[in-house]
């Protein structure tokens, strides 16, 4: 956990600006295969990073995905979340 850290926090933020588009492809290429598992795990991997930076509503949208994958939730329906995700996500990176 990074604490009260202000450059450890701004390096976790920055790396996870950067990566984020790497994420969610793995997010839609899982998610056009159908690999439910993946899905989960991919949403799983990015969902801290939103608490960290006080993100919450995100952190529950990918939440919501996750679990959604884990249940194996109609693709539409996670599709929708993707596509909400993608816009909040470039949303957080205009504004940092």
């Amino acid at each position: 956990m990074v604490g009260d850290d202000a450059e450890v926090l701004i390096a976790v933020f920055e790396t996870f600006l950067t990566q984020l588009p790497v994420y969610l492809e793995e997010l839609d290429q899982a998610l056009v295969y159908e690999d439910w598992d993946k899905v989960a795990r991919y949403a799983h991997k990015i969902k801290p990073v939103f608490t960290y930076i006080g993100c919450n509503d995100v952190r529950d949208l990918v939440q919501g995905i996750e679990q959604k994958a884990q249940n194996r939730t109609t693709l539409a329906s996670i599709q929708t979340d993707i596509t909400t995700l993608k816009a909040r996500s470039a949303t957080i990176n205009r504004t940092n």
